[in-house]
């Protein structure tokens, strides 16, 4: 489910009640920072203790490799979209 970028009450509840949580981002420094401030929002309010993970859309323009994506947000990328 593609859920709002806020934590109001709905979106807490679907990601309270979810199996896995995906982050789907673009290879831009701005949404690899927002991916990984709701990542640590997540573990911060244990909606979903600390299992959250992330799938990148690769865009080879922006000079940004995967690696490097998984030091940002400190765990593997599941898996690419292309």
């Amino acid at each position: 489910m593609d859920t709002a970028t806020n934590f109001e009450d709905t979106t807490l509840a679907v990601l309270d009640s979810a199996d896995r949580i995906y982050y789907v981002a673009t290879m831009d420094l701005l949404a690899i920072k927002n991916t990984k401030t709701g990542a640590r929002c997540n573990e911060l309010i244990t909606v979903f203790s600390g299992q959250s993970q992330s799938r990148n859309n690769r865009n080879v323009k922006s000079g940004i490799n995967m690696s490097d994506v998984e030091k940002i947000l400190n765990y593997s990328i599941e898996s690419r979209i292309t």
